[in-house]
């Protein structure tokens, strides 16, 4: 009897565990998107480059802790494209700062949807 009560007592840990993790995952990807919906489409060389840096510098603030259930290639990814995306936002280069803008987006967006609460992502 006390092993299934110590048995239901780890269970109900582990699964709170991952829900905590999973609200984590989710509200730090919803900060990154909005502050990545907040950069301009068309970047100002005076201003933009220090907000994608502020965005990157969130990023790795919460990189060690992202990376207990999100992939590191991911994380790493999605960091290594935002120094293109500030290169591209200090020279000007439009086209090439709303293409990495696009891929980063999407990228921020997979780390969310992989880690989505789900009874599937809890077992």
């Amino acid at each position: 009897m006390k092993g299934c009560i110590l048995g239901g007592a780890v269970l109900l840990l582990v699964i709170a565990l991952a829900v905590c993790n999973a609200l984590f995952v989710t509200k730090t990807q919803a900060a990154l998107l909005s502050e990545l919906a907040a950069l301009p489409p068309v970047p100002d060389p005076t201003t933009t480059p220090a907000r994608v840096a502020a965005l990157r510098d969130h990023l790795e603030s919460k990189e060690a802790l992202l990376g207990i259930s999100v992939s590191y290639t991911m994380i790493d990814k999605a960091t290594e494209a935002l120094r293109p995306l500030e290169a591209s936002a200090a020279s000007g280069d439009i086209m090439q700062y709303q293409a990495t803008l696009a891929v980063l987006r999407d990228m921020l967006e997979d780390i969310g949807r992989l880690e989505r609460l789900s009874l599937k992502n809890i077992l």
